[in-house]
């Protein structure tokens, strides 16, 4: 019957040809005038939906002319689109699109798909009456169903009620009211995985994107994909206060809001050894072109101060901490400084023991020579 009725529309234009005539209603039926055949318009009326300008239409009708079945297609001069309807005794009877677009797209129910296959209404695939169905209504619910006693979905998708999206398939699955349950038919939080097998890594994508997860070699990972929650990479909490905070630029925070170092901690660490990189170390204090503070000096900047030269004060010490780094490296200075005062000090009590040596020689020999004349004077008072 198909190839009869193609081989009808493939014949019947060039049996009519030269034949076409003008009717602008495709409504009418045959006792108004309407009779079968080709026709042509520029004022259509009773055709498809915005129908304006030159129109063809093929209209077969119903020999008896009182009534008004008729089968037409229809089509602009201007695309290649074309129109079918039955009229089924009704003048403004709707048209159907069918005949692909220029660029092989599909329209059922729409005259404008913007897809390969467009479908404006709701979809349905049935195998039986009894067993499995497709199915897609107008109000954007997705079901595949089964037949268990009652048409129960496998899996549907919906945007209405708390059934957002459910998946029962072997009972692996099921999302309700926001919750997502893997292994489980309950889910108590947003996300809950219930198995017996250890599993190895989650990817949360979205507006917070993470990975969580232990990688082939067995180490802990967290890695963060995006600049969401203020730029953190992750953190841990308790009791609404942030433990530990990681930010996008590798610093890490512990009992304290994320800070510009690579590691800020508030509280007390213990620790077998801290290792501490430097560069440059005050060894060039010991250079012979070395210029040290004089004591006069250092004991004038200390009494104004109350510090020692290019140490913090306690108010900056207070205000902003302490880089141990570089505190060390000031205090090996000041050791190194304090060495070379303490050196010259006792090259100046050496010199002086040696200059109160001699002195001391140079009395004692006076002495001596003091005693000889005290012997001499008093022999001579003898004698007279």
């Amino acid at each position: 019957m198909k190839k009869r009725f193609l081989m009808f529309l493939v014949i019947f234009p060039a049996l009519s040809y030269g034949q076409t005539q003008t009717r602008n209603d495709a409504g009418i039926q045959g006792n108004a005038g309407a009779t079968s055949g080709f026709f042509e318009t520029n004022s259509p009326v009773n055709y498809p939906a915005g129908a304006f300008s030159w129109w063809h239409l093929l209209d077969v009708r119903h020999s008896y002319p009182e009534n008004n079945f008729a089968m037409q297609f229809a089509g602009s001069f201007y695309d290649q689109n074309l129109y079918f309807r039955k009229t089924v005794n009704s003048p403004t009877q709707s048209w159907s699109k069918v005949l692909l677009e220029t660029g092989g797209k599909v329209g059922i129910g729409t005259d404008t798909p913007n897809q390969k296959l467009t479908v404006m209404g709701g979809i349905g695939f049935e195998h039986n009456s009894s067993d499995k169905k497709l199915y897609s209504p107008i109000d954007g619910t997705l079901e595949w169903m089964t037949h268990e006693a009652a048409y129960k979905p496998g899996f549907a998708i919906s945007h209405q009620g708390q059934q957002r999206v459910y998946l029962s398939i072997n009972g692996d699955s099921y999302l309700n009211g926001g919750k997502v349950g893997i292994g489980t038919t309950a889910p108590q939080e947003l996300l809950e995985l219930k198995s017996s097998t250890p599993v190895q890594s989650f990817h949360m994508p979205g507006v917070a994107s993470y990975k969580l997860g232990i990688n082939s070699n067995g180490k802990f990972k967290i890695a963060g994909m995006d600049n969401s929650f203020g730029g953190h990479a992750g953190s841990f909490e308790g009791s609404n206060v942030q433990l530990l905070v990681m930010d996008r630029n590798g610093n890490v925070s512990i009992g304290t809001e994320s800070t510009p170092e690579k590691l800020s901690v508030k509280g007390k660490i213990r620790a077998h050894e801290i290792k501490v990189e430097m560069a440059n170390w005050p060894d060039y204090v010991f250079e012979h072109d070395y210029k040290i503070l004089g004591l006069n000096e250092l004991d004038a900047y200390i009494k104004a101060n109350k510090h020692l030269p290019e140490m913090p004060s306690a108010k900056e010490a207070e205000a902003n901490g302490i880089a141990l780094g570089e505190l060390v490296k000031l205090q090996q200075k000041k050791i190194e400084e304090l060495t070379l005062h303490l050196i010259e000090k006792d090259k100046q009590i050496v010199k002086e023991t040696e200059v109160n040596v001699l002195q001391g020689n140079k009395i004692s020999a006076m002495q001596k020579e003091f005693l000889q004349l005290k012997q001499l004077i008093l022999k001579t008072k003898k004698k007279k």
